[in-house]
């Protein structure tokens, strides 16, 4: 947060803090189960770093953290689900 700081140096008569976009974007707050999430996430990460594997993305497969190759993420084909396609036009009003 030293950018912060500087930040609020240079504008001292604002009132200025720090917001994580992604928490924004979807909300508000992280929940614990984000936190958690995130910490098994970055350990996983940790861990492969550790082990000399790169390349790697982290995900959580059914309460599992498993690795996929960035490769195989981009190039393999996604079938969405149905009942999540039909959610489609309700939400986009």
């Amino acid at each position: 947060y030293e950018n912060c700081k500087k930040v609020n140096k240079l504008y001292s008569k604002f009132d200025t803090r720090v917001a994580v976009l992604g928490n924004i974007q979807r909300g508000g707050k992280p929940s614990a189960s984000d936190r958690i999430l995130a910490s098994r996430l970055g350990n996983s990460a940790v861990e492969s770093l550790l082990k000399g594997k790169s390349g790697l993305l982290a995900g959580d497969k059914n309460g599992a953290i498993k690795e996929t190759s960035i490769s195989d993420s981009i190039n393999k084909q996604k079938n969405l689900k149905d009942h999540l396609l039909q959610l489609i036009d309700p939400l986009s009003i």
